[in-house]
């Protein structure tokens, strides 16, 4: 939540369904990726491509859920470094 919070990515995908709900809930556009072979080919990577051309283009449902949802972070969460125990497993 803190990258997502940090950048603001124009689109969220995501291997887990999990984490599509919080990005959604941030107002970022999500999209599952169950399986990453469901691209391959012709006919799925159209599929693919129309399915990030839909969350794109029409963003009012992510707009109109995060304007209703509060999130249960505070300041003093979005502030920490996300990069502290990757630096700290380099060490």
């Amino acid at each position: 939540m803190n990258i997502l919070k940090k950048y603001q990515p124009d689109l969220y995908l995501s291997r887990h369904p999990g984490s599509t709900v919080w990005a959604i809930k941030n107002g970022t556009p999500a999209v599952y990726v169950a399986d990453e072979y469901m691209i391959f080919g012709y006919k799925h990577t159209l599929e693919f491509a129309q399915s990030i051309l839909d969350s794109i283009h029409n963003r009012s449902f992510e707009k109109n859920l995060a304007r209703r949802v509060k999130l249960p972070y505070t300041d003093w969460w979005y502030q920490q470094n996300v990069d502290k125990f990757l630096e700290e497993a380099k060490k």
